[in-house]
Formats: C-alpha cells, sequence, structure tokens
C-alpha cells in the first residue's frame, strides 16, 4: 500500500502535538491517580498508626498506674514490716524475765509487786517471803545469775525471822534468758 502525504507541514506539527498532548495528559492522568492511591495509602497508615498509638499510649498509661499503684502497696508493706521489726527490736519478753523470776522463787515467797522498767533496765521486786532463809535463799539465785547485778535486798528486810515483807531492787544486765 502506497501512503500518501497530502498534509501540510503545519497540519502535521499540530497533529504531532495534539498526540503529544494526549500522551501527555495521559502520563500526567496516570500520576495524578497513582500520587492520589500513595496518598490515600498513606493516609490510611497515619490513621492506622494514630489509633494503634492512642491504643499503646493507653496501655502505657495503665501499666505506669499499675506500677505506682504497686510500688505504693509496696512501700506500705515495706514500712508495715519496718515497724514491726522496730516493735520486735524494742520489745522486752517481759514473760521471760517473769520466768526466771519464778524459777528461782520456792513456795515460801509471795510477790505482790513486780515493776520492770525496761528504758533503764531496773527491776523492783515487793512481797512476802515466809523466812529469812527463803529470802537469803532468793537472794543468792539471783546473784548467781548473769543477768542481774547491783542487787539491793535493804538490811531491814532480813532483821526478822519469819514473815517479811521485802523490797528488792536490782538492775537487768541481759534479757537473754536461758530457757
Amino acid at each position: 500500500m502506497i501512503t500518501l502525504n497530502i498534509l501540510p507541514p503545519e497540519k502535521k506539527k499540530e497533529i504531532k502535538l495534539w498526540y503529544l498532548y494526549k500522551n501527555l495528559k495521559t502520563a500526567m492522568l496516570l500520576l495524578i491517580i497513582y500520587i492520589s492511591i500513595v496518598a490515600m495509602l498513606i493516609l490510611f497508615a497515619k490513621l492506622f498508626l494514630q489509633i494503634n498509638f492512642v491504643n499503646l499510649s493507653q496501655d502505657v498509661n495503665t501499666l505506669i498506674n499499675n506500677n505506682q499503684n504497686s510500688n505504693k502497696k509496696i512501700g506500705e508493706i515495706k514500712a508495715k514490716i519496718n515497724n514491726i521489726t522496730k516493735i520486735q527490736k524494742e520489745n522486752v519478753k517481759c514473760s521471760n524475765v517473769l520466768k526466771d523470776i519464778v524459777n528461782k522463787t520456792n513456795d515460801n515467797i509471795k510477790f505482790s509487786k513486780i515493776s520492770l522498767n525496761v528504758n533503764e533496765n531496773k527491776l523492783v521486786l515487793a512481797g512476802h517471803a515466809k523466812t529469812r532463809d527463803d529470802l537469803l535463799n532468793f537472794k543468792k539465785q539471783l546473784e548467781k545469775s548473769n543477768n542481774y547485778s547491783n542487787i539491793d535486798l535493804p538490811i531491814n528486810n532480813i532483821l526478822e525471822k519469819e514473815n517479811i515483807n521485802f523490797n528488792i531492787q536490782l538492775k537487768i544486765e541481759s534479757y537473754d534468758f536461758q530457757q
């Protein structure tokens, strides 16, 4: 087949420009569609990330609050344990003192007053002894012990032979009594 070129050059140029314009227009349209799709993907990704960020922030805040509550409870428990430890350290086992005193007496000695001053480590024993020998034996038992010192039994307490009202003051050296 024979092709005839009967169009004037200006018209050819115009047709070439029109094809170029049409191709450029199509390319621009495709580029705009591509950019729009990428922009929508970025927008959806941003939205997705924002939602996840909000959820993550809420989870972090919840964990921080739980951690603060746990730390507060731990602090309270620690304070209670410290108070208990302090009380136990300061607590004198008065029952051990009384048990030791009772073990050193016999049936002929009765106490009417037992006073313990923990701050000064002093013990005052007042009571009644049937005989002087019972009272002196009790004093010897106290003197044998390493837990007591400065045992003061006034002389007027041992002047009588029987039915003696006594008052003994002593210092407690140690609260570690042998059971």
